[in-house]
């Protein structure tokens, strides 16, 4: 699901559908591995993607390629607030702000800073578990 939405654009990238959808899986996956709570419990930044909850690639891990898909997302975010000068609707810009932790208040350049900060700590989360280890995650 999440490659579609980054891919083919079943709906524009900042639209609350996708928000949406972006912060049930982000929320599920930090639930669901261990690598994502002890991380999060550390203060690191980011989240480790599966292909869908219940996933038993490699004995139950985050699949990369997902996870920098996700990253990818954010950053095609920043760049849709950018060219297109803020969202939407009310409800498109809502879903953003609350996927990014932000104050309603939050200016546009807040927003797509966040949103280049939240590509950053995914694609940096996912660096440090493949670096050493041929691309694997497992």
């Amino acid at each position: 699901m999440i490659h579609a939405l980054s891919s083919f654009f079943i709906y524009p990238i900042s639209d609350s559908r996708v928000t949406k959808t972006i912060q049930v899986l982000t929320q599920t996956f930090c639930s669901e591995y261990a690598i994502n709570q002890q991380e999060n419990k550390a203060g690191i930044p980011g989240v480790l993607m599966g292909r869908y909850p219940g996933d038993s690639y490699a004995g139950g891990n985050p699949w990369q390629l997902l996870t920098a898909v996700l990253g990818k997302i954010f950053y095609q975010g920043a760049s849709a607030l950018v060219n297109s000068d803020g969202f939407q609707s009310e409800t498109d810009r809502n879903a953003w702000v609350s996927l990014l932790k932000l104050p309603k208040s939050a200016s546009l350049e807040e927003q797509v800073r966040a949103a280049l900060n939240a590509g950053d700590s995914v694609m940096y989360r996912l660096y440090q578990h493949v670096k050493n280890d041929n691309g694997h995650i497992a």
